[in-house]
């Protein structure tokens, strides 16, 4: 599949959620030529988890130490997706990506421990340029090209460092 084929495919698709993210995803597969899922221990649909304080429910699709993604029906709440995603984390192993799709629009939402989560877009309109299919790519071989260059403590740092700068600074005094 070529990325005209599939944006061609999957732009502007009304199907549902159940009746199009499968799909979607074994055409994003096929474009990348990477591998479909098929091993329900380690990378599949419809993983199934217990969610932290709301009972039971399915990733749409997992792979482990990579990613979970949730799909949504095309226009809905990507936020809520994500959410929803964030419920199951624990349950799968805590991926370093969680990944949310209306199948028009791709978040990769960066989820690794000790670091601020990033978030990358790729618009499926623009899946065929190289910097975003070597971004899709990285999902299913290297999440770790995804981690953010800075720690949490190091934004933290950096935070107080410039607040005390601040603090320094000469203040004119008021007069009366």
């Amino acid at each position: 599949m070529t990325p005209g084929d599939f944006i061609a495919k999957w732009r502007g698709n009304t199907l549902s959620e159940r009746a199009g993210a499968q799909g979607h995803f074994l055409d994003l597969c096929e474009l990348l030529g990477v591998e479909k899922p098929a091993d329900p221990d380690n990378y599949c649909f419809e993983r199934g988890a217990t969610r932290t304080g709301a009972g039971h429910g399915w990733a749409d699709v997992w792979k482990r130490n990579c990613f979970a993604w949730e799909y949504k029906a095309p226009g809905r709440d990507l936020a809520a997706a994500l959410k929803q995603l964030m419920t199951y984390a624990l349950a799968l192993d805590n991926p370093p990506l969680l990944v949310v799709s209306d199948r028009e629009i791709i978040h990769i939402h960066t989820h690794f421990t000790g670091t601020p989560s990033e978030t990358h877009t790729i618009l499926v309109a623009d899946i065929g340029q190289p910097e975003n299919l070597q971004k899709l790519r990285w999902l299913f071989t290297d999440p770790e090209k995804f981690r953010p260059a800075k720690t949490t403590y190091a934004v933290t740092e950096e935070a107080a460092a410039r607040m005390g700068e601040v603090a320094k600074r000469p203040r004119p005094w008021p007069t009366s």
